[in-house]
């Protein structure tokens, strides 16, 4: 993992999550990072990591997958297909669309509210197949893992006796 100790390259504090309030913020780009390396300024389109003063995306955790969205400046459109936390800070993993950015700029992050919405409600049908399960067989089931994004929810368990369809 490139980004193991950012907390040894990186001067600036942690992000601040204001996503469970806000869907759009107003944030300050921080940070960021192409190939691994630190750059000032980005003018063409190409794949990046931005780290934001203030961010509305949710990261990926849990299995749940990070949240998608947009950042809008006065001279560029970033699209955002993934954020994780690494250290504290929000890795926010997109795409520079079009026109340039530097540290520094002001910008309007948005989430993408229908995806995070989907998202949600598999996140959400996590928890009730967890209760039913514990319910049907019994307080034995042990969650071990799950995915989660818009489209599909998977949900690892444990369990000490076989299942079969009598149950």
């Amino acid at each position: 993992n490139k980004f193991y100790s950012l907390n040894n390259f990186i001067d600036i504090k942690n992000t601040n999550f204001v996503g469970y309030n806000f869907v759009s913020y107003k944030s300050k780009i921080k940070k960021i990072i192409v190939d691994g390396k630190f750059v000032n300024l980005l003018k063409h389109e190409c794949k990046c990591i931005l780290i934001l003063d203030i961010s509305p995306f949710y990261f990926e955790s849990g299995g749940q997958v990070g949240d998608k969205g947009f950042l809008i400046g006065n001279n560029f459109l970033f699209f955002i297909d993934n954020v994780k936390n690494v250290d504290g800070f929000y890795i926010h993993c997109g795409f520079l669309k079009f026109g340039y950015l530097r540290i520094g700029d002001y910008i309007k992050s948005c989430v993408d509210f229908d995806f995070r919405k989907k998202c949600s409600i598999n996140h959400s049908s996590t928890h009730l197949i967890n209760y039913v399960l514990k319910q049907v067989l019994s307080n034995n089931i042990k969650q071990v893992g799950s995915y989660i994004d818009d489209f599909k929810l998977r949900f690892d368990f444990s369990y000490n006796c076989s299942l079969n369809s009598d149950i």
